[in-house]
């Protein structure tokens, strides 16, 4: 194992030994671990180890470095660091795995290290990931791509709790070129995109040691992410034609207008009474990403 290797494991062995009381969702595979010893460790049984990570081939050869799922009590809204909330949340697996995987792991287990994370759940990254048509392997592998995304979800040495942003307001993203910015023309907040996408942030300032982290319901997908993100299909879009109501079409949706408001952020100022014929509507949330 390369020197590198050794001070990354034995890092993330801190952060594991941190989490012994309360067992992580997230946990990393130690050198001379056994799935008894990890059960044994959290007060699981070696089956309930197994039954939760089926997505591991075999189970009895997991190796150093490798993330295995446990069950756990919930989502934390604090942590140590950012890689500790994030090894405490159900919702977080892929994150957590992508920034072990993307190299940044020693910084997101900074406990003194200020940032601000925008941080998109499991379901959000799967949503991506059919559009793209990978695995989630498929996007561990590819650490190019992961350090792109990843950066754009990542504002350095601030600490930018929700209440303080305004709208218009520039976040200067970890990605060189590729910002962010408030869009908050009511009471909902949102990160607009260089691409023009608006996504929700729904949990909002749960510190994590000296940063702070916030989960959006999208992820945020950069200009130059090298890999362009394809538009969602016919089925998922609705253009607007001249005499068409918010109303009609949330009813041949089988949606709701609250719903399509949510999805199609610039409608929230004036709660869809501006519809214009050429509009495209987002119908349902498994289009949003």
């Amino acid at each position: 194992m390369s020197k590198w290797g050794a001070l990354l494991l034995c890092s993330l062995a801190l952060l594991n030994a941190a989490s012994a009381a309360e067992p992580p969702c997230s946990y990393i595979v130690q050198s001379g671990d056994s799935l008894f010893a990890i059960g044994k460790e959290f007060d699981l049984t070696q089956a309930e180890v197994a039954d939760a990570n089926p997505q591991v081939d075999n189970i009895e050869l997991i190796q150093p470095g490798q993330v295995l799922y446990l069950p756990c009590s919930g989502n934390a809204s604090d942590g140590d660091s950012i890689l500790d909330l994030l090894a405490h949340r159900q919702d977080m697996h892929i994150l957590f795995q992508a920034v072990l995987a993307a190299g940044f792991a020693d910084m997101f287990n900074d406990t003194k290290a200020k940032g601000t994370l925008f941080a998109p759940g499991d379901e959000a990254w799967f949503q991506v990931l059919d559009r793209l048509n990978m695995t989630v392997g498929d996007l561990l592998a590819d650490k190019e791509l992961l350090s792109t995304v990843l950066k754009y979800h990542y504002a350095p040495e601030v600490v930018l709790e929700a209440q303080s942003l305004e709208n218009g307001q520039n976040i200067t993203t970890a990605l060189t070129g590729e910002d962010l910015v408030v869009y908050k023309p009511r009471d909902i907040l949102r990160l607009a995109t260089n691409t023009g996408k608006k996504v929700r942030v729904v949990d909002m300032d749960m510190p994590a040691g000296a940063a702070v982290v916030h989960t959006v319901k999208n992820v945020l997908w950069p200009a130059n992410s090298l890999l362009e993100l394809p538009p969602p299909s016919g089925d998922c879009v609705h253009v607007v034609k001249a005499g068409d109501t918010l109303f009609q079409i949330a009813k041949d949706a089988k949606t709701t207008v609250d719903a399509l408001v949510e999805l199609n952020p610039d409608l929230e100022p004036d709660n869809g009474q501006s519809l214009q014929p050429g509009m495209e509507l987002i119908l349902f949330p498994s289009c949003a990403a």
